[in-house]
């Protein structure tokens, strides 16, 4: 079985996430971008990950959630 490894991103996955946003506009009618991303330059997106979410994951509820979700999904999950 895989390991699913979830942690905050960095500054250093910005370039993956400019991509990913790009791949995914493509292929939604529900975002508010299409293909061409959300244009966001990487220094921009460097930045942001740099400040916004610093310590996000460390939070108890958040992970209740993110377990609440995975347990929908997968059917188990445990934090701990």
């Amino acid at each position: 079985m895989d390991k699913i490894i979830i942690r905050e991103a960095t500054a250093e996955d910005a370039k993956a996430l400019i991509e990913y946003t790009k791949i995914i506009g493509g292929k939604s009618d529900n975002l508010t971008y299409g293909s061409e991303g959300m244009l966001i330059t990487l220094e921009q997106e460097k930045a942001f990950l740099d400040t916004q979410y610093v310590g996000a994951l460390h939070d108890e509820q958040t992970w209740k959630y993110i377990n609440n979700g995975l347990k929908k999904v997968f059917g188990l999950w445990f934090y701990t």
